[in-house]
């Protein structure tokens, strides 16, 4: 038990970065330079496919309103160390806000399918307190008074809820009943769960990971142990010690209880001491000792032969000691993954020091791809799905495009009229997906798009990458010149260009290289010219030299040394060198998030079944207020200037009296039962109060 509240106790300290709970630096380093190496000179995120231009711009335009450039190294702190976070969005207006979520704040439940069915979140925002005007302190320290939201995201709905008390994930009858006037049921305008968990060091066959510490959290605490040892003996035996065969009135200044002093070595030497009475009122040297020790005098007088005086400097730390604690420290970074700063003291040259931080470097890099590709990308690629969404169906009621209602199986009395009816749907379906298509097509050819349509043309593949905007390491002018040399003695040996421009440009997208092969390569045309006048002079010597199986015959007359398909192809690699354009991929269907479809939207608009009546403690629901756009959100952490969804609850008040929102009779025995504190505490509902709405109060500060 101690032990696993040795490591919670880390993981909260590295998660807080709080000063003084470690005394060694192994994790800070192991932080420091996956950040460093996961984040370098920053992260740029693009569309691998962008005909118009408008995804860049709108992905450019989303990482500067959530800042994300200055919340990265909190997220992959929390992603390092409890090995799996939440990334999730929700529509401002025009802007997607972005959220990350540590382990501690969120639950995700998964179909059988491995696609998310439900998302919980919990976090805490705050306000001043109401009708005063002032503020208050909270527990951590802060100002305002601190409230908490929950949020349940499905494809269909999202429910919220807002509380005085701190919420947990498994609530109770009791809790709910508590909370329900302040719960909130919006619609999912998406269709989908806007969200996406990113696991570290994944498990083989679960949804589950683990943070890099957890496996050494053992060996972190030893080293801990060790350093902080270490650091006792530094300041216990820092200072020499002083070994005289003199009395030890005769070394220092000494003194009776009350106020007779006596002569001594010291004090007629210059030194004193300044809570004992001494001969000497003047300070030696004319001030006291820096570090508050006991000064001597550099010369004792009166020393007889058989005196000694001498220093003694005990060794704090042994050499021994000091290199198994170096050892131990690289151990546990090896392990991890990292390189330890203190070891690379062998590297003589750049090259050398460049090569160690490799396995530092291949650790992020793989850390960076579960973050990166398995997580902002993914998200990204949802938030261009629903903006091409929006475009298609603003555009199609823009033109007075009807779309085919999907039926639903209520609505028939057999199951051969329903599938009668859904074969004419998806017949409508495809014809008004074609002649979508087909006006779309007409719209952007002509460069006109009406008046009315919002979100991002379709443009095929939505897939979104990331790249490094610099390296830790930038290239030396002899790195580039080099890498030009490579690229140059590939394009001679015949390889395309866009391949060899790889080793000059790493970084940049096949698109982006076709787009700065635009220019002129005089280079490449004048070989190629040349090498088209060699075939040429070549097929000229071959007319005019006999074959010699057929004198009467040109050599160029034998079919096995025709010459024209090598002018040909010099023809169309001169052609390729001068038109190099981007390739077009039409979209993944697989890479969709999955969606409600058209039935359930519509059930959903005639409430058959998709919110029930009541829920699983028997209150009822209400109604859809709006979809999510409409409603705002408090950022998590965020402080807001008014009371914002104020609650019925009050810390330290009981839910009893006419305001009370129990039923009558529930709760017998102490009232102290109902407080805001004790919500778990379960209770039993009579038979008769059962399925029956307990709440007597009508709804408060509900905003619309």
């Amino acid at each position: 038990m101690a032990s696993k509240q040795r490591h919670q106790q880390i993981k909260e300290s590295l998660r807080s970065r709080e000063a003084g709970v470690l005394e060694t630096m192994v994790c800070q380093s192991f932080l420091s330079q996956m950040r460093m190496f996961m984040t370098r000179q920053g992260v740029e995120f693009y569309a691998k496919q962008d005909s118009y231009g408008f995804r860049r711009d709108f992905l450019q335009k989303q990482v500067e309103y959530n800042t994300l450039d200055q919340k990265m190294p909190a997220i992959i702190d929390h992603f390092v160390i409890d090995g799996k976070g939440l990334f999730f969005f929700r529509p401002t207006g025009d802007i997607y806000r972005i959220s990350f979520f540590p382990i501690e704040n969120y639950r995700a439940y998964y179909t059988p399918e491995g696609d998310l069915e439900l998302v919980e979140i919990i976090y805490s925002f705050r306000t001043r307190e109401p009708g005063l005007g002032a503020m208050t302190i909270t527990k951590d320290g802060k100002k305002g008074r601190e409230r908490w939201i929950r949020m349940r995201i499905t494809y269909d709905k999202i429910e919220q809820e807002t509380s005085d008390e701190k919420l947990v994930f498994d609530d109770s009858p009791i809790a709910a009943i508590a909370s329900s006037e302040n719960r909130k049921i919006i619609k999912n305008s998406l269709g989908f769960i806007p969200a996406i968990e990113v696991f570290n060091n994944m498990h083989s066959f679960e949804m589950d990971a683990q943070g890099d510490f957890d496996p050494y959290l053992d060996q972190i605490a030893a080293l801990d142990d060790m350093v902080r040892n270490v650091r006792k003996n530094l300041s216990f035996f820092g200072n020499p010690t002083l070994v005289s065969s003199r009395p030890k009135s005769d070394i220092i200044e000494i003194g009776d209880l009350g106020n007779n002093t006596r002569p001594s070595i010291a004090s007629q030497a210059g030194f004193y001491s300044a809570n004992r009475p001494s001969t000497r009122v003047s300070q030696p040297y004319g001030q006291m000792a820096m570090d508050g020790q006991i000064r001597v005098p550099r010369v004792i007088a009166n020393l007889e032969p058989t005196d000694r005086v001498s220093y003694i400097v005990p060794d704090a730390v042994s050499g021994d000691l000091n290199l198994y604690v170096r050892q131990y420290r690289e151990e546990i970074l090896t392990a991890m993954g990292a390189i330890d700063e203190l070891s690379i003291t062998a590297g003589a040259t750049a090259f050398e020091i460049k090569s160690l931080f490799g396995r530092a470097a291949a650790t992020a890099k793989k850390k960076a791809t579960a973050l990166y590709d398995h997580g902002l990308c993914r998200l990204f690629e949802m938030m261009v799905f629903h903006e091409e969404k929006l475009f298609r169906k603003s555009f199609g009621a823009a033109i007075g495009l009807q779309e085919p209602v999907e039926p639903v199986q209520a609505d028939f009395p057999d199951e051969q009229s329903f599938d009668r009816a859904m074969q004419k749907y998806e017949s409508e379906q495809n014809r008004y997906g074609a002649k979508l298509d087909e006006e779309i097509g007409k719209a952007i050819e002509a460069q006109q798009i009406p008046p009315g349509v919002v979100g991002l043309i379709p443009d095929g593949d939505r897939r979104v990458a990331y790249r490094f905007k610099g390296q830790v390491f930038e290239d030396s002018t002899e790195d580039i010149l080099n890498q030009s040399i490579v690229c140059r003695n590939l394009q001679e040996l015949g390889v395309d260009s866009l391949q060899a421009l790889e080793y000059l440009f790493p970084d940049r997208t096949p698109e982006e290289r076709a787009t700065m092969l635009s220019g002129y390569p005089f280079r490449m045309v004048s070989a190629t010219q040349q090498s088209f006048g060699y075939f040429l002079n070549l097929i000229g010597q071959l007319f005019q030299t006999p074959h010699p199986e057929a004198p009467d015959l040109p050599l160029a007359a034998d079919p096995s040394l025709n010459l024209i398909p090598m002018l040909f192809r010099s023809i169309e690699f001169l052609n390729k060198e001068l038109s190099y354009a981007g390739r077009y991929q039409p979209a993944d269907p697989n890479t969709e998030p999955r969606t409600l479809s058209a039935a359930d939207r519509l059930r959903d608009a005639r409430d058959s079944g998709l919110y029930s009546g009541t829920d699983r403690y028997g209150l009822s629901t209400s109604a859809p207020v709006g979809p999510d756009y409409d409603l705002p959100v408090p950022v998590p952490g965020s402080y807001l200037g008014s009371d914002w969804g104020s609650s019925w609850l009050r810390p330290g008040s009981l839910p009893l009296g006419s305001g009370s929102l129990l039923p009558t009779g529930v709760l017998s025995g102490s009232a102290d039962l109902s407080a805001p504190t004790n919500m778990g505490v379960p209770f039993p509902v009579p038979p008769e109060q059962r399925g029956r709405d307990p709440r007597s109060v009508s709804r408060r500060n509900q905003r619309r």
